[in-house]
């Protein structure tokens, strides 16, 4: 059986009262994990750890093991939770803003992050320097470090092979990046939206506020391989992949009401769930929340294979479902 990782992060009560001009997000932050049996439902273990920021998390690696990943430390754990190394890190004395991006298949990690430094020569929102470090989480190794100036494309993702696509540009970790397509220019459909790569396809979402909705597969060479409008009303909620890169699972958000007249949005709430195979080339499955009795969702997974979809209900539950393959929930 597959074991779930639930984690979350919970900010901790200062020991001292706080000094005055103390921001709240300056408290310190715990990294919580429930490691859970997908089977039966049993909590097979947990763990914590101390961290500086919310944005902290844990990530598979290959092999069966898991990186906690903080702005001031990488440690690595075996499968049966034991640590194996570490690799220290500065993110929360030296950056602005910072984020990792890991491979599906837990091969390699890109963290990205915005040095202090900008805010001291008065960097403007075209001027910033991004230090990103490419790391083997098979050792923690550090195989490149590198900056470049500009803005960045927030939605970095790596393959297991060293490729890496920033939203624009694509190419190998270790060289440089090519434009796959300027957001801007008009000259490609599916520029300017949410892109994520997967065994050598991009998976783009369209982002507001584009008036039509839809999501394409393409080629790393810019080939459109499928494209596929959403329902009306539906917009893109969240993607999340198999380890294996297989297959995706998105989740859609259907929205009712409101007046465009009047400024005032529509309600947004869970439409559905659909399950892409990308060898099939076809979607394998739909999980309706209304018929599951699901109104909303707090986060969504898949496993290694791709044969277990996993969800945390807005009640707080952890529901899994088998994939067959084929049809419908």
């Amino acid at each position: 059986n597959f074991q779930v990782a639930v984690t979350y992060v919970t900010r901790e009560a200062p020991g001292d009262l706080p000094r005055r001009g103390q921001s709240a997000a300056a408290l310190p932050f715990r990294l919580h994990a429930l490691f859970v049996d997908a089977g039966n439902g049993q909590i097979m273990g947990k763990r914590e750890w101390p961290t500086a920021s919310g944005r902290s998390a844990i990530v598979p690696v290959i092999g069966g093991r898991f990186m906690v990943v903080t702005p001031d430390k990488l440690r690595l754990y075996s499968s049966t939770m034991e640590i194996q190394k570490e690799l220290e890190l500065t993110l929360s004395r030296e950056a602005i803003d910072w984020r990792v991006a890991p491979s599906p298949g837990g091969k390699y990690l890109v963290v990205e992050y915005q040095p202090k430094s900008d805010v001291a020569r008065g960097a403007t929102a075209t001027d910033f320097d991004w230090y990103r470090l490419w790391i083997s989480m098979d050792n923690l190794q550090v195989l490149r470090t590198w900056t470049e100036r500009g803005i960045s494309a927030h939605d970095w993702t790596i393959s297991d092979d060293g490729i890496a696509f920033d939203g624009s540009k694509i190419g190998r970790l270790d060289g440089p990046l090519e434009w796959l397509c300027r957001p801007y220019n008009n000259a490609k459909p599916y520029c300017g939206g949410y892109g994520s790569l997967l065994n050598n396809q991009i998976v783009f979402m369209s982002s507001p506020p584009s008036r039509d909705e839809w999501m394409a597969l393409i080629s790393t060479s810019g080939e459109v391989l499928m494209h596929q409008d959403y329902l009306h009303r539906e917009i893109f909620r969240q993607l999340v992949h198999s380890a294996d890169g297989r297959r995706f699972a998105l989740a859609l958000k259907k929205g009712k009401g409101g007046s465009a007249a009047l400024d005032i949005p529509p309600h947004y709430s869970l439409s559905r769930i659909i399950v892409y195979d990308l060898a099939a080339r076809k979607w394998i499955y739909t999980l309706d929340p209304k018929k599951e009795g699901i109104k909303d969702i707090q986060d969504l997974a898949l496993s290694p294979d791709g044969s277990l979809l996993g969800l945390i209900t807005q009640d707080g539950i952890l529901d899994v479902y088998r994939l067959t393959g084929g049809g419908q929930s």
